[in-house]
């Protein structure tokens, strides 16, 4: 009898409760509506040994007009899981990838802060915080593989990134390390650079190869407005968050166990927020001793495989999270194992 009742009781002393955080626009009812599909078929195997929870976080609905704010509620009223945490709908339109600060809280740095403070408290018994995308697949068996590898309330666990932020007094031979005297000695970077005394030429060059990665056709109708704008928009980052970032998270998702939720909900009124809220995460953490950073590069955490993605990965049986999906690509999932089969290189 003893027995029977340890190994009815076995799963309930290894359950992990995990919070899966989705950041969404209110209008954004397409999204969740696969990821709500996504994570039934992928906690089906799950369910019984593990407590998983998905929620979507939200601007106030009241920001909504009217039409969008009666879908919301007929949502709310089928799913039961919409948080309404207040703060921007969304932000302004920016290159991908690119860090920036705005003049007020960035729209999904403010419900990161606000949603984790609203788990701790209505969720009191969680013990990790997964933190999503609407556009991004996961694969909730390997995310609950990874957790019990790393069971500790003190988890970091993501794409881990650290970043010189003020790129401007950069070296030349950095910007090139294998053609430096080539690239030091460019007529064309000579010329164009000296209109920017204040930069370094390999600071300028950088911003050049920037402009040219993500502006194309902007860099090439009038280059300099392109390297001035860039350069505008790094003093503006250096001056928020400083010349060097923190350890952080790409934007795609993450972990935090519960002594790290716990902190940033008890100090969430005073947590950066006006930037890009996977750098901030950085500035969030960098208080905390003895945190356990679990680095997931290689291969666990990655975009949807696409031309100029730095990101981009092939799915393989370690992908644990895929960003950037969309319709088109969800057609790679597959219902029955949960498995994704993005291809092994990007598609042009």
């Amino acid at each position: 009898m003893v027995l029977r009742w340890l190994a009815l009781c076995l799963p309930c002393a290894f359950s992990i409760n995990v919070q899966i955080m989705v950041t969404s626009k209110l209008s954004s009812l397409d999204r969740r509506m696969t990821l709500r599909e996504v994570f039934a078929h992928c906690t089906d195997s799950t369910k019984d040994t593990h407590a998983v929870e998905q929620l979507f976080f939200l601007a106030d609905a009241e920001a909504a007009n009217e039409e969008l704010n009666q879908m919301l509620k007929e949502e709310e009223s089928l799913f039961h899981d919409l948080i309404f945490v207040g703060g921007p709908d969304s932000d302004p339109s920016v290159e991908r990838d690119v860090t920036y600060v705005l003049e007020r809280p960035t729209a999904r740095g403010f419900r990161l802060a606000l949603g984790t403070a609203w788990l701790a408290h209505h969720r009191p018994d969680l013990d990790f915080v997964m933190y999503l995308d609407d556009d991004s697949y996961l694969h909730i068996p390997r995310l609950l593989a990874a957790l019990e590898e790393h069971k500790t309330p003190s988890l970091a666990m993501g794409y881990v990134m650290e970043t010189q932020l003020d790129t401007l007094d950069t070296h030349i031979c950095m910007v090139c390390p294998t053609n430096c005297e080539r690239c030091r000695d460019d007529p064309f970077l000579q010329e164009f650079c000296g209109q920017f005394p204040m930069m370094s030429l390999g600071g300028c060059a950088f911003l050049v190869h920037q402009c040219k990665l993500f502006g194309q056709d902007e860099v090439e109708g009038n280059p300099q407005a392109c390297v001035e704008k860039a350069q505008r928009n790094t003093l503006q980052v250096s001056s928020y968050f400083g010349a060097y970032a923190p350890r952080w998270f790409l934007g795609m998702g993450w972990v935090f166990g519960r002594r790290i939720v716990d902190f940033l909900a008890r100090n969430v009124a005073d947590l950066k927020k006006h930037g890009a809220a996977d750098v901030q995460l950085g500035f969030w953490l960098a208080p905390l001793e003895g945190i356990h950073w679990v680095d997931m590069k290689e291969g666990q955490f990655h975009d949807y495989p696409m031309p100029g993605s730095t990101f981009s990965k092939g799915c393989t049986d370690k992908t644990i999270l895929v960003h950037r999906m969309n319709e088109d690509r969800w057609k790679d999932f597959d219902a029955k194992t949960c498995e994704l089969h993005c291809p092994l290189t990007a598609v042009t």
